[in-house]
């Protein structure tokens, strides 16, 4: 829920200082102008008692030395120097003066200078650098007692995190809003750069009692992610909406982040990559195929349900940039675009598990699984699923459907059936490729050859190699079922 209200103001009691006035002086001067010089704006100032913010978080009190400008009407502005913190004594540097009786506008405004180009992006520390406040009050006079309320410029953002689980942890976490970067000052008027990004704000307190705050320039947020939240773990949070920042005005959000399995939307996603940062359910549509390609980062869990991808340009289709963990949903197909990449690719690992089916395909001349002469993979770790891998034709460079230019090759369960194309094995190297060991614990594997391959598990072609090939007693491979273990190619 948010609630709004004025966050600061600070009160400007102006008092006139009636000069004494003999009749022959009101009978030489007409009834609407006063002499000039003769009656100065004075006044005192004082913080509202009832304030709730410190010093750091907004102007709530005035300063020794703070100076204020000031206005009478449309007539020249003035300078003020406060020199208590109660706000009674105040030092007239450049005063204005009563120049008539006409009841007008008295304006006043802090900091007395102007300012360009006021950064907005590092508000970590506090405000006391974008403190801009402005006070206004009609049909003043000259004669009576003046009393102004200042009030900030800028609209202020609280946020407060919580959470409903015991897993989510919220200590250090980052808290920024979608603000202008900068914003120029002048005798009370605030002006915006125009440019938004993400601006960090002011941390008050620690714990579940920790407050996010920032000063943001006034303006219409159409329906955006108005606040990021960055967790320690590196998990990245959005909370969306429409909010109308008003000068002076408190705008309070309460916030849940339960951290967990982010799901994805495939079709929803802006860009043609998305990269897991973090464990993900990716969900597609098993029937409609879209231009993207998905990158996974080192140590994450993306599970895929139905998706069906191949990117619009030279690209794997599911990558990773360390050892990843494929787990598979529903029904998916993968494709690498174009020559020598693969549809699946890890740089250090790729393990591949789960209930659901994958259909991986090679772009030419490269695996379904694994990477083409080109390229490299890591170890290709299967424990189960119905994997169809296969290579990309090519009467040159050919390759197989699992494995190519990579490392060691486990299978320990799982129903996966790999096509090798021209000189390619089903399972193992290709054309000028290299592959490591090849171990098969357990599944039903069936490896078919490229026409002019050597073995269907194992080496390929004779220019390429691939280590020792070991299949475990229970595994079924090419439908028969072993009873002790073997080592050696299987043609």
């Amino acid at each position: 829920m948010k609630i709004e209200r004025l966050f600061i103001y600070c009160l400007l009691a102006g008092t006139s200082l009636l000069a004494s006035c003999s009749s022959e002086d009101m009978t030489d001067n007409p009834v609407n102008t006063l002499p000039e010089g003769m009656y100065p704006l004075t006044f005192t100032v004082s913080k509202d008692d009832g304030a709730t913010n410190t010093r750091a978080a907004g102007k709530d009190a005035w300063s020794v030395g703070d100076e204020i400008g000031a206005r009478i009407g449309i007539g020249t502005k003035g300078t003020y120097r406060i020199k208590s913190t109660d706000g009674n004594q105040m030092e007239n540097i450049d005063p204005v003066y009563w120049l008539n009786t006409s009841p007008t506008t008295v304006t006043a405004w802090y900091p007395k200078d102007p300012k360009s180009d006021v950064p907005l992006n590092n508000q970590s520390g506090g405000f006391a650098d974008i403190d801009f406040l402005k006070a206004e009050a009609e049909n003043c006079s000259y004669s009576t007692s003046t009393t102004l309320k200042f009030k900030h410029l800028l609209a202020k953002v609280r946020i407060k995190l919580k959470t409903t689980n015991s897993t989510t942890n919220l200590d250090d976490a980052q808290v920024s809003l979608w603000g202008n970067t900068m914003c120029s000052y002048s005798e009370g008027v605030i002006t915006g750069n125009g440019t938004n990004s993400y601006l960090p704000t002011y941390k008050e307190g620690n714990g579940p009692d920790a407050t996010y705050e920032a000063l943001l320039v006034p303006q219409q947020i159409n329906e955006t992610k108005f606040v990021r939240i960055l967790l320690k773990n590196g998990k990245e949070y959005y909370y969306t909406t429409a909010v109308t920042l008003t000068a002076g005005n408190l705008h309070v959000y309460e916030i849940t982040v339960n951290d967990g399995l982010v799901v994805v939307d495939l079709a929803k996603i802006t860009g043609d990559t998305y990269t897991a940062k973090w464990d993900c359910i990716i969900n597609g549509n098993a029937n409609t195929q879209l231009a993207k390609n998905i990158v996974i980062k080192d140590g994450v869990t993306v599970t895929i349900n139905n998706i069906n991808i191949k990117p619009k340009e030279y690209n794997h289709a599911i990558s990773g940039e360390g050892n990843a963990i494929l787990v598979l949903e529903g029904e998916n197909t993968v494709e690498g675009h174009s020559g020598y990449v693969a549809g699946v690719q890890a740089a250090k690992s790729i393990t591949i598990k789960g209930s659901g089916k994958l259909t991986a395909l090679g772009g030419d001349a490269a695996p379904g699984i694994g990477a083409g002469k080109y390229d490299s993979c890591g170890d290709i770790i299967i424990e189960s699923g119905t994997i169809i891998a296969r290579a990309g034709d090519s009467y040159q460079n050919s390759c197989a459907g699992i494995g190519g230019q990579c490392g060691n090759i486990t299978i320990s369960g799982g129903t996966i059936t790999a096509y090798g194309a021209y000189e390619g094995a089903g399972i193992g190297s290709g054309w000028d490729t290299y592959c490591g060991d090849i171990t098969i614990l357990g599944g039903t594997i069936t490896a078919t050859k490229g026409n002019t391959a050597i073995n269907s598990i194992g080496v390929g072609y004779s220019n390429g190699g691939c280590g020792t090939v070991t299949i475990k007693a229970g595994a079924t491979v090419n439908n028969k079922t072993y009873t002790q273990d073997e080592t050696g190619p299987v043609q």
